[in-house]
């Protein structure tokens, strides 16, 4: 079977218990050659962050330094602009041979909005996609049908060919960035939503105190 490549974006403003959890146990299930975490530059459908895209790469790396196979991914930084995931799969892609297979995991939350992301469809054709359950978020039968012919039944179909999309029993934990930042403000922020050096770093640099 080919080797299995992730990928994981967001905006991580800031990183979380939410994301570095949902991706061990992701990897608890699948056996990944890597993942890569990439944040974004200029989010597409999001409005503007509030961490510099220096800090938001350095969260990332305190947050994963260690879960292992994890390449923080700074490509849709460096290029600039807005970020569309449909270009960073392309030249993700072009960096690997042929044989591997391609994986970009999101939460069920993104999934309501994925007819919206800029040449979605090119999407599928360069990799599969697989949904964590993210709480409070029900992908209805309407979103379902759109994607009748894509639906996997089990993780093999994905792993094996792309335009797949795969429902997991794997949960997003019901942590967001922006009810950190809401604690952060009040702070009341504790270790069961985010980890610790990275809230270290967060004072450090005096970020979402407004």
């Amino acid at each position: 079977m080919s080797k299995t490549i992730g990928i994981f974006g967001g905006a991580f403003d800031p990183v979380h218990l939410g994301h570095t959890k949902s991706i061990a146990n992701l990897q608890n299930v699948l056996e990944f050659e890597k993942i890569h975490i990439v944040p974004c530059n200029i989010p597409a459908l999001k409005g503007s962050l509030i961490a510099s895209p220096k800090e938001r790469l350095k969260m990332l790396e305190i947050a994963f330094k260690d879960q292992s196979n994890i390449f923080i991914d700074d490509r849709e930084i460096v290029k600039g602009g807005t970020s569309f995931t449909f270009e960073t799969l392309r030249n993700i892609k072009a960096d690997y041979k042929d044989k591997e297979n391609f994986l970009f995991i999101m939460g069920s939350d993104a999934f309501l909005d994925f007819k919206q992301w800029k040449n979605w469809s090119d999407i599928l054709s360069m990799c599969s996609i697989i949904i964590l359950q993210r709480p409070k978020y029900e992908i209805t039968k309407e979103i379902l049908s759109d994607f009748k012919d894509n639906i996997a039944l089990n993780i093999y179909d994905v792993l094996s060919q792309h335009g797949k999309i795969f429902f997991t029993e794997i949960s997003l934990f019901n942590i967001s960035s922006s009810e950190i930042r809401e604690d952060l403000k009040l702070k009341s922020l504790n270790e069961t939503k985010i980890n610790k050096e990275v809230i270290n770093f967060i004072k450090k640099k005096s970020l979402y105190k407004k």
